[in-house]
């Protein structure tokens, strides 16, 4: 099993794949409770475009250590930048998924473009990068991040009337875990 340690003894598991002797190094880290292995298809598709391709398991994911502490974004981010020194990544692409992006940006954040080129967020929230208190992306992002526009109020949907004529709840709100035990929603 190919591992790095971190500096606070947590070894992460990682692939290395393809050649990277002509395209760029790319690190793909992976989301809330995905493995390494859920990059596969494009792990084969850019090895055999000619890219080293690195794919890290965050600490407690795929087959990483599960250490009781550390699991603050800007620890997976400080593990992050930890498996990038050690693997002697100097110029990587960077593709992080869900909570993986998150990772990513909290490594930027705690250690700047040294050895990052490029990154590629996939399907997260923009909480993080719209958010204000306690986010761990760099003032340049939340800069570039357009601010929305309007707040969507999500309202209770109105309650349809059941076989009886009685209204019944929706399945949107609170209480509509009665309604769907006695009767199988939808019908």
């Amino acid at each position: 099993m190919t591992t790095v340690r971190t500096s606070d003894g947590v070894r992460l598991h990682h692939t290395d794949t393809g050649p990277g002797t002509t395209g760029t190094t790319v690190v793909l880290v992976a989301g809330f409770m995905a493995s390494a292995f859920t990059w596969q298809l494009q792990v084969d598709a850019l090895a055999a475009a000619g890219h080293r391709v690195v794919c890290l398991d965050r600490r407690n994911h795929g087959l990483s250590d599960f250490p009781a502490y550390g699991q603050r974004m800007g620890r997976h981010g400080q593990d992050l930048h930890e498996a990038l020194t050690q693997l002697a990544i100097d110029d990587a692409v960077v593709v992080g998924g869900s909570q993986g992006a998150s990772t990513v940006w909290a490594c930027l954040d705690l250690h700047g473009t040294d050895r990052i080129r490029a990154v590629v967020s996939v399907d997260q929230t923009p909480r993080m990068l719209n958010g204000t208190a306690g986010s761990t992306a760099s003032t340049a992002t939340t800069a570039r991040t357009p601010a929305p526009t309007s707040r969507r109020r999500y309202r209770r949907p109105a309650a349809a009337p059941g076989p009886s004529g009685r209204s019944r709840p929706s399945p949107c709100w609170p209480g509509a875990w009665a309604a769907t035990r006695r009767r199988p929603w939808p019908r």
